[in-house]
């Protein structure tokens, strides 16, 4: 089964990209692909307690909470699909290559809690099921991403730094290398509109390297 991940900085468009590109997935690829946003509804309201909103307002006390409610659930949404194609918002090793080295970096998580995540992430990527067979980055400049932040009002965004999408957009860079990884594809995701085709066409080609059936 494919299964295709598309990475990307708060505010990159990731959501929408989602949206408009499984159309053309399943029309000029023949994929019955479905989408998998992420669960943000559940971590709104995780047993009444707005975990998105908690991790952002006291870190200290949540970010090791939020990243093991934020695992759960991808794994879940991960496992549930069975024999489909899936177009997936973010990775499970996202977390590990972006979020919490800088969680850590900024010390709202410990040695100890750093290493228990990794560990279960590490752990859960034994399952085939949870690694992407494509990786496709948004690439968006920070000016495109805080106006994205801006008008979509998000209220639990509110405390996204500038900062911090740098520090997210150096470890994307870093991570998604295109020298690095043969099942990447970078797609410039400053404007509104994209060259869908061409995005097809190198999607066409990776699978044929990659798809394992």
């Amino acid at each position: 089964m494919v299964h295709i991940c598309i990475e990307g900085n708060i505010g990159s468009g990731k959501s929408y990209f989602i949206s408009k590109f499984a159309k053309e997935i399943r029309t000029q690829l023949g994929l019955n692909i479905i989408t998998l946003s992420e669960p943000v509804d559940i971590w709104q309201d995780f047993h009444g307690t707005n975990m998105l909103e908690a991790m952002y307002s006291d870190p200290l006390k949540y970010a090791y909470q939020f990243q093991n409610l934020a695992l759960s659930t991808k794994i879940d949404q991960l496992l549930k699909p069975q024999n489909q194609h899936v177009l997936v918002e973010r990775s499970i090793m996202a977390q590990k290559k972006i979020f919490i080295p800088l969680l850590f970096k900024e010390n709202k998580i410990s040695v100890l809690e750093k290493d228990l995540l990794d560990h279960m992430i590490d752990n859960v990527l034994k399952m085939r099921q949870l690694n992407p067979t494509i990786y496709i980055y948004l690439k968006t400049s920070i000016v495109t991403a805080k106006r994205r932040i801006d008008f979509r009002a998000r209220t639990e965004e509110r405390q996204v730094s500038t900062e911090y999408l740098y520090d997210i957009d150096d470890r994307y860079n870093q991570w998604l290398d295109p020298n690095k990884m043969e099942n990447l594809i970078i797609v410039d995701n400053d404007h509104d509109h994209l060259n869908i085709q061409d995005l097809i066409d190198s999607l066409r080609l990776k699978l044929a390297l990659f798809q394992d059936d």
